[in-house]
Protein backbone atom coordinates (compact mmCIF):
# COMPACT_ATOMS: atom_id res chain seq x y z
CA UNK A 1 0.00 0.00 0.00
CA UNK A 2 3.26 2.23 1.01
CA UNK A 3 4.54 1.53 -2.07
CA UNK A 4 1.39 2.18 -4.29
CA UNK A 5 1.04 5.65 -2.48
CA UNK A 6 5.03 6.66 -3.45
CA UNK A 7 3.83 5.66 -6.96
CA UNK A 8 1.41 7.50 -7.38
CA UNK A 9 3.11 10.87 -5.40
CA UNK A 10 6.04 9.96 -7.54
CA UNK A 11 3.90 10.64 -10.63
CA UNK A 12 1.43 13.18 -9.53
CA UNK A 13 4.79 15.28 -9.09
CA UNK A 14 6.36 14.27 -12.36
CA UNK A 15 2.85 15.27 -14.32
CA UNK A 16 3.07 18.73 -12.07
CA UNK A 17 6.75 18.77 -13.23
CA UNK A 18 6.49 18.16 -16.54
CA UNK A 19 3.17 21.12 -17.00
CA UNK A 20 5.42 23.48 -15.25
CA UNK A 21 8.30 22.90 -17.35
CA UNK A 22 6.03 23.12 -21.01
CA UNK A 23 4.59 26.19 -18.99
CA UNK A 24 7.51 28.64 -18.66
CA UNK A 25 7.49 29.90 -22.54
CA UNK A 26 3.80 30.27 -22.18
CA UNK A 27 4.09 32.35 -19.65
CA UNK A 28 6.97 34.48 -21.36
CA UNK A 29 4.90 35.14 -24.10
CA UNK A 30 2.05 36.02 -21.70
CA UNK A 31 4.28 38.50 -20.18
CA UNK A 32 5.68 39.97 -22.80
CA UNK A 33 2.10 40.53 -24.05
CA UNK A 34 0.96 42.02 -21.21
CA UNK A 35 4.10 44.34 -21.13
CA UNK A 36 3.31 45.46 -24.88
CA UNK A 37 -0.50 46.56 -23.25
CA UNK A 38 0.53 48.40 -20.34
CA UNK A 39 3.43 49.96 -22.27
CA UNK A 40 1.45 50.75 -25.50
CA UNK A 41 -0.46 53.57 -24.48
CA UNK A 42 2.33 55.42 -22.98
CA UNK A 43 3.99 55.28 -26.66
CA UNK A 44 1.72 56.57 -28.16
CA UNK A 45 1.40 59.51 -25.05
CA UNK A 46 4.68 60.27 -26.16
CA UNK A 47 3.83 60.41 -30.30
CA UNK A 48 1.52 63.18 -29.80
CA UNK A 49 1.31 66.26 -27.60
CA UNK A 50 -1.99 68.30 -26.63
CA UNK A 51 -1.66 71.55 -28.09
CA UNK A 52 -3.82 74.20 -26.93
CA UNK A 53 -5.96 76.83 -28.97
CA UNK A 54 -3.85 79.51 -28.96
CA UNK A 55 -0.80 77.12 -29.84
CA UNK A 56 -2.99 76.13 -32.98
CA UNK A 57 -4.02 79.33 -33.99
CA UNK A 58 -0.37 80.85 -33.28
CA UNK A 59 0.75 78.21 -35.82
CA UNK A 60 -1.82 78.65 -38.29
CA UNK A 61 -0.88 82.22 -38.59
CA UNK A 62 2.64 81.26 -38.63
CA UNK A 63 2.19 79.03 -41.29
CA UNK A 64 -0.12 82.04 -43.41
CA UNK A 65 2.51 84.39 -42.66
CA UNK A 66 4.78 82.20 -44.66
CA UNK A 67 2.59 81.26 -48.10
CA UNK A 68 2.00 85.40 -48.12
CA UNK A 69 5.27 86.28 -47.62
CA UNK A 70 6.58 83.75 -50.70
CA UNK A 71 3.51 84.89 -52.68
CA UNK A 72 4.92 88.60 -52.04
CA UNK A 73 8.54 87.14 -53.54
CA UNK A 74 7.00 85.34 -56.69
CA UNK A 75 5.21 88.49 -57.00
CA UNK A 76 8.07 91.11 -57.10
CA UNK A 77 10.10 88.86 -59.22
CA UNK A 78 7.35 88.26 -61.75
CA UNK A 79 6.60 92.32 -61.88
CA UNK A 80 10.89 92.82 -62.60
CA UNK A 81 11.51 94.47 -65.66
CA UNK A 82 13.90 94.76 -68.15
CA UNK A 83 14.47 97.13 -70.33
CA UNK A 84 16.56 98.40 -73.30
CA UNK A 85 17.20 101.59 -75.37
CA UNK A 86 18.91 103.58 -78.16
CA UNK A 87 19.90 107.10 -78.24
CA UNK A 88 22.09 110.35 -80.15
CA UNK A 89 24.34 112.22 -77.98
CA UNK A 90 26.33 115.24 -78.01
CA UNK A 91 29.57 115.80 -75.54
CA UNK A 92 31.26 118.71 -74.71
CA UNK A 93 34.98 117.66 -73.29
CA UNK A 94 37.22 119.34 -71.56
CA UNK A 95 41.12 118.42 -72.63
CA UNK A 96 44.30 119.68 -71.13
CA UNK A 97 46.15 119.88 -74.26
CA UNK A 98 49.70 121.43 -75.06
CA UNK A 99 49.22 123.31 -71.80
CA UNK A 100 45.76 124.81 -72.48
CA UNK A 101 42.16 123.67 -71.75
CA UNK A 102 40.50 123.03 -74.48
CA UNK A 103 36.72 122.16 -75.26
CA UNK A 104 36.01 118.98 -78.10
CA UNK A 105 32.61 118.63 -79.58
CA UNK A 106 31.54 115.30 -80.51
CA UNK A 107 28.05 113.74 -82.04
CA UNK A 108 27.44 109.74 -81.63
CA UNK A 109 25.09 107.02 -80.41
CA UNK A 110 24.36 105.04 -77.59
CA UNK A 111 23.34 101.88 -76.46
CA UNK A 112 21.22 100.29 -73.07
CA UNK A 113 20.18 97.85 -71.26
CA UNK A 114 18.98 97.49 -67.77
CA UNK A 115 17.11 96.16 -65.10
CA UNK A 116 14.41 96.95 -62.12
CA UNK A 117 15.73 96.71 -58.62
CA UNK A 118 12.94 94.61 -56.80
CA UNK A 119 11.17 98.44 -57.44
CA UNK A 120 9.44 99.84 -60.02
CA UNK A 121 10.83 102.95 -59.44
CA UNK A 122 14.74 102.11 -59.14
CA UNK A 123 16.75 100.39 -61.64
CA UNK A 124 20.67 99.75 -62.53
CA UNK A 125 21.51 100.42 -66.44
CA UNK A 126 24.85 99.64 -68.50
CA UNK A 127 25.13 102.15 -71.54
CA UNK A 128 27.76 101.95 -74.03
CA UNK A 129 28.45 104.80 -75.99
CA UNK A 130 30.37 105.14 -79.38
CA UNK A 131 31.34 108.94 -80.43
CA UNK A 132 33.54 107.18 -83.80
CA UNK A 133 36.28 109.51 -85.49
CA UNK A 134 35.80 113.29 -85.90
CA UNK A 135 38.48 115.36 -87.90
CA UNK A 136 38.62 118.82 -87.39
CA UNK A 137 42.17 119.97 -89.87
CA UNK A 138 44.90 117.79 -88.83
CA UNK A 139 43.39 116.91 -85.70
CA UNK A 140 41.97 113.45 -85.61
CA UNK A 141 40.19 111.90 -82.38
CA UNK A 142 38.01 109.18 -81.41
CA UNK A 143 35.76 108.34 -77.77
CA UNK A 144 34.27 105.16 -76.30
CA UNK A 145 32.17 105.21 -73.36
CA UNK A 146 31.35 102.20 -70.98
CA UNK A 147 29.14 103.18 -68.23
CA UNK A 148 27.08 101.52 -65.30
CA UNK A 149 24.07 103.58 -63.42
CA UNK A 150 21.52 103.34 -60.91
CA UNK A 151 19.02 105.43 -61.50
CA UNK A 152 15.35 106.22 -59.83
CA UNK A 153 12.07 106.87 -62.10
CA UNK A 154 9.11 108.73 -61.34
CA UNK A 155 6.12 107.12 -61.13
CA UNK A 156 4.53 108.20 -65.05
CA UNK A 157 2.17 111.81 -63.95
CA UNK A 158 0.05 112.05 -66.92
CA UNK A 159 2.90 110.45 -68.91
CA UNK A 160 5.23 112.37 -67.69
CA UNK A 161 7.75 111.54 -65.61
CA UNK A 162 11.43 112.29 -64.50
CA UNK A 163 14.84 110.74 -63.70
CA UNK A 164 17.93 110.93 -61.98
CA UNK A 165 20.70 108.97 -61.25
CA UNK A 166 24.72 108.52 -60.36
CA UNK A 167 27.33 105.97 -61.49
CA UNK A 168 30.39 104.88 -62.72
CA UNK A 169 31.86 105.17 -66.29
CA UNK A 170 35.11 104.66 -68.20
CA UNK A 171 35.77 106.82 -71.21
CA UNK A 172 38.43 105.50 -73.68
CA UNK A 173 39.64 109.06 -75.64
CA UNK A 174 42.40 109.03 -78.66
CA UNK A 175 43.58 112.45 -80.21
CA UNK A 176 46.06 112.58 -82.99
CA UNK A 177 47.30 116.00 -84.48
CA UNK A 178 50.06 115.71 -87.03
CA UNK A 179 50.78 119.56 -87.88
CA UNK A 180 52.11 119.46 -83.95
CA UNK A 181 53.23 116.03 -83.45
CA UNK A 182 51.15 114.78 -80.87
CA UNK A 183 49.68 111.55 -79.92
CA UNK A 184 46.88 111.23 -77.10
CA UNK A 185 45.43 107.59 -76.22
CA UNK A 186 44.38 107.98 -72.58
CA UNK A 187 41.64 105.41 -70.47
CA UNK A 188 39.99 107.51 -67.81
CA UNK A 189 37.78 106.41 -64.58
CA UNK A 190 34.88 108.78 -64.27
CA UNK A 191 32.25 109.39 -61.84
CA UNK A 192 29.47 110.44 -63.50
CA UNK A 193 25.71 112.15 -62.31
CA UNK A 194 22.84 112.66 -64.58
CA UNK A 195 18.97 114.11 -64.64
CA UNK A 196 16.40 113.65 -67.42
CA UNK A 197 12.46 114.07 -68.53
CA UNK A 198 10.71 110.94 -69.60
CA UNK A 199 7.60 110.91 -72.20
CA UNK A 200 5.47 107.89 -71.95
CA UNK A 201 4.07 106.96 -75.18
CA UNK A 202 2.29 103.87 -73.81
CA UNK A 203 3.06 101.24 -71.03
CA UNK A 204 6.14 99.99 -72.82
CA UNK A 205 8.01 102.50 -74.53
CA UNK A 206 8.90 106.50 -73.50
CA UNK A 207 10.80 108.75 -75.06
CA UNK A 208 13.51 110.79 -72.98
CA UNK A 209 15.95 113.69 -73.18
CA UNK A 210 18.91 113.59 -70.71
CA UNK A 211 21.69 115.85 -69.30
CA UNK A 212 25.15 114.29 -67.87
CA UNK A 213 28.41 115.54 -65.80
CA UNK A 214 31.73 113.63 -65.73
CA UNK A 215 34.95 114.58 -64.03
CA UNK A 216 38.01 112.26 -64.41
CA UNK A 217 38.77 110.08 -60.92
CA UNK A 218 42.22 110.69 -61.82
CA UNK A 219 44.73 113.33 -62.45
CA UNK A 220 47.25 111.79 -64.84
CA UNK A 221 45.02 112.10 -67.77
CA UNK A 222 44.36 115.02 -70.33
CA UNK A 223 40.60 114.14 -70.58
CA UNK A 224 39.53 115.99 -67.68
CA UNK A 225 35.51 116.71 -67.49
CA UNK A 226 32.63 116.57 -70.03
CA UNK A 227 29.02 117.57 -70.16
CA UNK A 228 27.13 115.71 -72.63
CA UNK A 229 23.13 115.48 -73.97
CA UNK A 230 21.13 112.95 -74.34
CA UNK A 231 18.05 111.83 -76.66
CA UNK A 232 16.68 108.41 -76.24
CA UNK A 233 14.06 105.94 -76.28
CA UNK A 234 13.56 103.01 -74.43
CA UNK A 235 11.19 100.17 -74.16
CA UNK A 236 10.20 97.98 -71.13
CA UNK A 237 9.31 94.35 -70.79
Amino acid sequence: MNNKKMSLISLFTSFVSSIFKKSIPLLSLIGIALSLLVHSPKVQAEEYEEVSYDDLVNQISHRKSQINSRQETSANFDNLLIHAGIGLVTTATSINYQGNDNLKYQNGFELSMGIDLFSENWATEGVIRNFGQSTSGSETRSLRELDLKILYRSSPLNKFGFRAGAGLGTRYFKLSDSANGASIDDTTPTALAFGGLDVYLSKNVSLGIEAGLRSAMVSSTTDKNSIDTALHLDTYF
